[in-house]
């Protein structure tokens, strides 16, 4: 993404462990979040709010705020990668906007895709999916905060 480049810190060869919840940071912003790693869901989530859609050079883009639950927040454009239907038991499914953030975990500093929902009222502003995990990160499910994020 043009004007988003980061220094890319080393990157384990295997994967580590990593409690269930971990602190992360969303970069370039560096808002902090809780985490919770979550291996029951495919792509990762953040609390995406005044989320509103728009057109930029025939390409579909979003105009985005992340806040995390102390209320720090940052503002974002986007564009969109894909919609993704989310299934939700009782509510059905719904359909959400996927963009590419760059987010810093225990020492990954990676490109996400991340789904944008209303995650206000969640314990966890920031779940994080499988597709960031694969490869990289394995969840102790009876830890929490083993790793501290490590983003310069």
């Amino acid at each position: 993404m043009p004007g988003h480049a980061l220094a890319q810190t080393a990157q384990p060869k295997k994967p580590i462990v990593m409690g269930w919840v971990e602190r992360a940071i969303l970069l370039p912003s560096r808002v902090p979040f809780l985490a919770k790693l979550d291996t029951g869901a495919k792509t990762t989530s953040i609390n995406a709010q005044d989320v509103r859609a728009f057109k930029k050079n025939g390409r579909s883009w979003v105009r985005f705020t992340v806040r995390n639950k102390e209320g720090a927040s940052a503002s974002f454009e986007r564009p969109v990668i894909r919609t993704s239907r989310i299934r939700r038991t009782g509510v059905g499914a719904v359909t959400r906007y996927v963009v590419s953030l760059h987010l810093c975990i225990g020492p990954f500093k990676t490109v996400a895709q991340v789904n944008l929902a209303n995650r206000k009222n969640m314990r966890y502003q920031l779940l994080i999916g499988r597709r960031l995990m694969k490869g990289r990160i394995l969840v102790d499910s009876q830890r929490q905060f083993i790793v501290s994020p490590a983003c310069d």
